[in-house]
């Protein structure tokens, strides 16, 4: 059954006018809803005009490449009053996107991917030991290790014939680099640091050595275990007639220190040599040695990765003499890197504890050095 239009209707047709029509204060806010959309339809065009613009103009004229700029506050735009719900929402989405459009934030400057974290100090078990899962060793971002165990201090210039199988040599160093976290490579900072670069170091080696094993000839690069005077510790008869030294052990600890700032820079080292345990005819008279001496350079780069002047020198504290130096020089570097050098200075030597076929000077030379070589290091 079906009611007549008339009956129930009627009076509410008297109120509200004609069945089905809107009332006045709905009809206001679907028109104020409407303008509104039409307002934010303008300015996401506007906008989307604004963006073409821009690429075309980026395209045409390459930009140098921006710091992300914090998103500034954009002009107040006028809301229609009444609009709410999610109409409001829907226009103050509009009004973040145009925002980040204007300031850059959200198309020209796009906020920074997010890095992974940096893995160091973790450890993974491998043959029953704890190995760093790290390229360099770091145990934080600013302090590192690294150790090695071998069966010589040297193997240039000797023959396997001549190298045991005990792998008694051992090599350590734990390196904090606080301020920077690197400290570049080599003395002088060539890489004109523009914040303070410091770094401290501390060394150990310990290695059994015999006669056997250290190098016959005085080749290039070649160790061999001196005496504070220069003299080879495996010489006979230098203890005394009938002393000949077969075997001993060797211990060297380091302390090292360094601080670069713009092109100057600042270098030392420390050291303490033990030599005891000593085997062979008559060795039962030979005391352990102490050894102690320093080194220290202090450097600057006159012309950034070109020209570099420095001034050094050394002390050695042994039993057998107390030879020191001083040198004054200069490095060129042509191609303005590390690689290539041109290395020109003067050194006064007394009583020089070294001494090899690769360098100026033989052991306990006294006296004034000049040279000038061309260096390639890799």
């Amino acid at each position: 059954m079906i009611a007549a239009p008339g009956r129930r209707g009627t009076g509410t047709t008297a109120q509200t006018g004609a069945p089905g029509a809107p009332a006045p204060d709905l009809q206001q806010r679907l028109q104020r809803l409407e303008q509104s959309q039409q307002a934010l339809q303008q300015q996401l065009q506007e906008n989307a005009a604004e963006i073409e613009a821009l690429k075309k103009q980026a395209s045409a004229q390459p930009v140098p490449p921006a710091q992300p700029a914090q998103p500034a506050p954009s002009p107040a735009r006028n809301v229609p009053a009444g609009a709410a719900g999610p109409a409001a929402a829907e226009e103050a989405a509009a009004l973040e996107l145009a925002t980040a459009e204007e300031t850059g934030a959200g198309l020209d400057n796009p906020p920074p991917a997010i890095q992974p974290p940096q893995k160091w100090g973790s450890y993974t078990d491998f043959l029953g030991f704890k190995v760093a899962n790290t390229d360099k060793g770091d145990i934080t971002p600013t302090l590192r290790y690294q150790a090695m165990i071998g069966n010589n201090l040297s193997t240039l210039g000797v023959s396997s014939a001549q190298l045991d199988n005990h792998f008694n040599t051992i090599a350590t160093a734990l390196v904090w680099e606080p301020t920077t976290g690197e400290f570049g490579r080599g003395f002088g900072d060539f890489e004109d640091h523009q914040q303070v670069a410091t770094r401290l170091g501390l060394h150990y080696t310990s290695s059994t050595e015999d006669k056997q094993s250290q190098p016959n000839s005085n080749a290039f690069e070649n160790t061999q275990i001196r005496l504070s005077d220069g003299t080879v510790v495996f010489t006979p008869n230098i203890f005394g007639p009938g002393v000949e030294v077969d075997e001993l052990r060797y211990q060297m600890s380091t302390l090292d220190g360094g601080i670069k700032y713009k092109g100057w820079a600042l270098e030392g080292e420390y050291y303490v040599r033990k030599l005891n345990d000593f085997k062979g005819p008559g060795t039962s008279v030979v005391p352990t040695m102490w050894d102690r001496g320093f080194q220290l350079q202090a450097s600057t780069m006159i012309v950034p990765k070109t020209f570099q002047a420095y001034v050094a020198g050394s002390y050695v504290d042994g039993n057998y003499g107390k030879p020191w130096d001083v040198r004054l020089g200069v490095n060129w570097h042509p191609w303005h890197n590390r690689v290539f050098r041109w290395n020109t200075q003067v050194t006064y030597l007394y009583h020089s504890p070294v001494g090899y076929t690769s360098l100026t000077y033989n052991v306990g030379s006294t006296g004034v050095v000049f040279n000038t070589d061309f260096e390639l290091a890799l």
